[in-house]
């Protein structure tokens, strides 16, 4: 369990031209304009110099977690690709899909001397957010593992809720609830205890 909440985390990579990338991006936000969520942002390029230095050290010092015993809880750095990327191109997607859920993002960097895309260590929470919110998002990510991996490439999810593999509902919401009971726990120790 990431601090205070239920999170999905999720990473990916793969070798395919620039294009491929905007219809992985295209797919995502079909989806969500058939829902009627229409705050959708998108970008193609980075913004200044020092957003692609932050890409770099992102894309080539990843987090991602490291489950003990099930339960995912220290988080260790690792890169889905065995050298350094030097990222020159962006494409990103950015939507707020509920008020209870932190804004949900996809962004690919593109290596500078290939056709190299990644998807670095990204995570979205959605412990404060009804059930569908966390189902929707992972239908929008299994999208995005399914052209993916249809390139060859590789794409990683660790999902606290329990769901994204499982489609599990009443798990999700045992685990959403369990993590409410936690952070009730913790809230009631802070405003209990004297400082």
């Amino acid at each position: 369990m990431t601090y205070l909440g239920i999170t999905i985390h999720y990473q990916g990579a793969l070798n395919c031209q620039t294009q491929y990338v905007n219809q992985i991006l295209d797919q995502v936000e079909d989806k969500l304009r058939t829902e009627g969520i229409i705050s959708i942002k998108r970008s193609n390029d980075f913004n200044d110099e020092q957003e692609q230095k932050q890409a770099y050290q992102s894309i080539n010092s990843g987090m991602i977690p490291t489950s003990i015993a099930g339960n995912p809880f220290i988080y260790t750095p690792h890169s889905l690709v065995k050298e350094p990327i030097l990222p020159s191109q962006k494409r990103a997607l950015h939507v707020n899909i509920h008020p209870g859920c932190e804004t949900f993002s996809l962004i690919f960097y593109k290596n500078c001397d290939k056709e190299m895309w990644v998807l670095p260590y990204s995570f979205v929470k959605t412990q404060f957010a009804p059930s569908w919110v966390h189902v929707f998002i992972c239908e929008l990510l299994s999208i995005v593992e399914a052209m993916i991996r249809w390139k060859g490439g590789k794409f990683n999810v660790n999902d606290e809720g329990e769901y994204y593999y499982s489609k599990d509902i009443k798990k999700l919401d045992e685990n959403t609830r369990y993590v409410d009971m936690l952070i009730g726990k913790v809230v009631n120790a802070l405003t209990s205890s004297k400082w």
